[in-house]
């Protein structure tokens, strides 16, 4: 029996076997399509929440435990009875990321804090310059530092309340960006929902997206404008020309969280 922990951001450690195979056996042998309301009621929940713990294994742990025609036996499952009962769907489902068409027109989205571009520095000189500024803005605390590699995509703010993804901005203006919520929750490396303890009320979360081949190079997509974004195939992971045929997929480098509005 295997428990696994995805990281306390996100999930408790749950014993994801189990909870998989109590749900396998409620739908074994059962025609989905026929069942009663009062027994969709109570299986849509679990069902929900089982595929959405193996979507974070899969794709942000890299991590699966089930076959692909389990996963998919639970997510065409769900399908059929959020088709038969459409009340019962809701905006963070796992069937919201497959099919769902991406927007042509965006509506604005005023972000709580000003969406900043970050500093160049081009020398040693202009890091320690940058470096004395910040010491002297934390009234003369030092801090540590971390160099990483930045990731150059499309800067994007999720914004969650109660764990729940409600809304995704681009940077815009740096006061106003675009709703792009519908495209950016087809991304499997953005979680709809989190999970654990330590979920706030409200947060946002900033970073790029990027776009990664199968060969594992970032690509540059700093230029990536609305007319990719709504394109359904270019954050559907699904086969795009760039150059020559190759599979892409799209993924989040978190750089900022931001519990306060």
């Amino acid at each position: 029996m295997s428990v696994i922990d995805p990281g306390p951001l996100f999930s408790p450690s749950v014993d994801v076997l189990d909870e998989t195979r109590a749900v396998q056996r409620q739908l074994l042998g059962v025609d989905v399509a026929m069942l009663s309301r009062e027994t969709a009621v109570a299986l849509v929940p679990p069902l929900r929440d089982v595929l959405h713990l193996h979507l974070r294994l899969y794709h942000q742990h890299d991590a699966p435990l089930i076959s692909d025609g389990e996963y998919d036996a639970l997510f065409h499952a769900l399908v059929a009875l959020e088709t038969r009962h459409p009340d019962l769907a809701s905006a963070d489902s796992p069937t919201q990321r497959v099919g769902a068409a991406a927007l042509d027109g965006f509506q604005k989205a005023t972000h709580a804090a000003p969406m900043l571009s970050l500093g160049n520095a081009f020398g040693e000189g202009d890091l320690r310059a940058w470096y004395e500024r910040a010491v002297r803005g934390l009234d003369g605390v030092a801090p540590a530092l971390v160099a990483e590699l930045k990731m150059d995509g499309l800067a994007m703010a999720l914004t969650y309340e109660n764990g729940r993804l409600v809304r995704a901005a681009t940077r815009g203006n740096g006061t106003v960006g675009e709703d792009v919520t519908r495209n950016v929750a087809t991304i499997p490396d953005v979680p709809l929902r989190l999970h654990g303890a330590n979920v706030q009320a409200w947060m946002e979360v900033r970073g790029e997206v990027v776009e990664e081949t199968e060969e594992g190079a970032v690509a540059h997509i700093n230029v990536l404008s609305a007319k990719y974004m709504n394109r359904p195939d270019y954050y559907a992971g699904n086969e795009a020309q760039r150059g020559k045929e190759q599979r892409v997929t799209y993924k989040i480098e978190v750089q900022h969280v931001n519990t306060s509005r």
